[in-house]
């Protein structure tokens, strides 16, 4: 009978403890579930809040310089708004800024009246950001429909890295995002509700959102076009009604986008709608493809191209000697001349290797995606310096060997890209479930919502392009985050619910007597 009884008693202890571990997986799914259903939107926008106005504080208490709040580009957006507050004009240099629009230098406007730029600007866009959050959350509401799901979509945006970091940065990219973000809001109420009203609504914010960054410049037709095709294929509506609507939602918003062009023109000569673009075809794209065929650093080709990396006269980013030394026929041309010159250059040297700059372009894109933005932190707090030569050695090296190189000389910069990627795999994993799910791709809402994070993400792929650039997708990445982590937190629940409940049985039907 005792050794019957010792028999019995052996499976006991390790049966033991895994009930018991079980118990606390079973405690912790309880208090994870309980937590979510306690918070709700004020809740998450206060933590956004702290956590946009906590930066700014810590970065000036330990540095005690306001220089940490700039970037090269922010000068490019300065002048203009500095010349919009004394001659009522968008100049810069005497002539009119074709380079820059005017959407994100209005807001410094503001900043620069009040004579205290940086904690005005850095106030509106903490505001202007936990708008974004609040706007994530009411966006996650129309896509699932659960409330749920759009707590936590709005917390992952609340934590997200980057939309903290830039909204202490005198840069677009916080203002772009919100109007971003405005218009899909209205954007998917249209889907949801087939109201005109919707879809004027998100032209106008659409339009308003291109003048503070172009790289939305090619939407309104994609959008417009998008909606046409849905009407083909959604049998439940009017047909000529929804393309209807499409075409009024391209008049609207591209009737405000073509004004800015016309100015350009009648004021310089240059018809597009900014010479960024130009900028960007020749001392990116085509110095990227140059670099390449001559086997030349990229930072080299670019210096031979004549490029400037401070905004330094009215010419912008040219160097003026060495741009000449190459192009001595320019000598007398404008600035509009020379951008004009730039695209179609450019694109021709684009147009000629297409294999060589889709490498590098989808390259940029994945870079797009997985850069942590951790170096940015690094050099908010003076913990790394500007031009450290990680970018180039990006451009040159690869990201092996530039990795490899930068974990000897600065540990510091090697272990916090890792850590903050760890932070950001998570956001791609957990959107990346909704791509498994045919009834949601099935909606037109979520289509739309892929559709304008895909186009945010490929068109900012290239040789210069950083994490900086995924920014205005990210509030739609954590929309579908929150939904990806609500289902496999179900299923962890349920696994949870499930082993526990097995566990329960072996260890009753092991109970000694």
């Amino acid at each position: 009978m005792a050794s019957s009884a010792s028999r019995r008693e052996q499976p006991l202890k390790p049966m033991s403890a895994k009930y018991e571990s079980q118990s606390r997986q079973d405690a912790f799914c309880v208090r994870l579930k309980s937590a979510i259903r306690g918070l709700n939107i004020g809740h998450v926008l206060i933590l956004a809040l702290l956590l946009r106005a906590l930066l700014p504080i810590l970065g000036y208490l330990r540095t005690r310089d306001i220089a940490i709040f700039y970037d090269p580009d922010t000068d490019t957006y300065l002048t203009p708004a500095k010349e919009l507050i004394v001659y009522h004009r968008f100049f810069s240099a005497g002539t009119p800024e074709i380079v820059r629009t005017p959407g994100y230098p209005l807001l410094l406007t503001l900043g620069l009246s009040l004579q205290h730029l940086e904690i005005v600007t850095i106030l509106a866009q903490i505001i202007i950001s936990c708008f974004t959050v609040y706007l994530v959350y009411v966006i996650t509401q129309l896509l699932f429909g659960r409330e749920r799901v759009s707590i936590i979509a709005a917390v992952l945006y609340a934590l997200e890295p980057l939309s903290i970091l830039y909204t202490s940065q005198l840069l677009s990219e916080t203002l772009f995002t919100a109007l971003g973000t405005v218009w899909l809001y209205f954007g998917l109420q249209y889907l949801n509700s087939y109201r005109l009203r919707n879809l004027v609504v998100s032209g106008v914010a659409l339009a308003a959102s291109v003048y503070v960054r172009p790289v939305a410049y090619f939407l309104p037709v994609l959008i417009a076009g998008g909606l046409g095709i849905w009407a083909l294929v959604d049998g439940r509506k009017s047909m000529s009604r929804l393309i209807e609507h499409a075409a009024i939602f391209l008049v609207v918003s591209m009737g405000l986008i073509l004004p800015w062009q016309l100015r350009n023109w009648s004021a310089t000569g240059y018809s597009g709608f900014s010479g960024a673009s130009c900028i960007n075809m020749y001392f990116d794209l085509e110095t990227s493809v140059l670099a390449v065929k001559e086997h030349v650093p990229f930072f080299e080709m670019r210096h031979r191209l004549g490029h400037n990396a401070i905004m330094q006269d009215q010419f912008g980013y040219i160097n003026e000697s060495a741009y000449l030394l190459r192009h001595p026929e320019q000598k007398s041309w404008t600035l509009a001349q020379r951008l004009n010159y730039m695209c179609q250059d450019g694109r021709r040297t684009v147009s000629d290797n297409p294999l060589t700059y889709a490498r590098i372009h989808l390259t940029g894109v994945a870079r797009t995606m997985f850069d942590s933005g951790a170096t940015s932190f690094l050099m908010f707090f003076k913990l790394y310096s500007r031009g450290g030569g990680l970018f180039a050695g990006l451009q040159d090296r690869g990201i092996v060997r530039t990795m490899g190189a930068i974990m000897m000389k600065h540990p510091l910069v090697f272990w916090s890209n890792v850590l903050l990627l760890l932070v950001e795999l998570p956001y791609w994993i957990c959107a990346g479930v909704v791509l498994f799910s045919r009834q949601l791709l099935g909606k037109a809402s979520i289509l739309m919502a892929l559709f304008v994070a895909i186009y945010y993400l490929v068109i900012s792929g290239g040789v210069d392009a950083l994490g900086r650039y995924r920014h205005p997708a990210m509030p739609i990445i954590s929309a579908l985050a929150g939904y990806g982590l609500f289902k496999l937190s179900q299923y962890q629940h349920a696994r949870c619910a499930l082993s526990s409940r097995a566990t329960t049985r072996l260890a009753t039907r092991n109970k000694p007597g």
